[in-house]
């Protein structure tokens, strides 16, 4: 999805995902990060 999304911004075509997902998938990113720097379960 990532190779997707950044073809898409290059070649200016639409993208598969919502601004929802990013929202999402940046959440979830966020999350799985401050786990593992933390040594502990992140509940989202």
């Amino acid at each position: 999805m990532v190779d997707h999304y950044v073809n898409s911004l290059l070649n200016g075509t639409d993208h598969m995902g919502t601004e929802k997902d990013a929202r999402d998938t940046l959440e979830i990113t966020l999350a799985a990060l401050e786990s593992a720097k933390n040594n502990r379960l992140v509940t989202l």
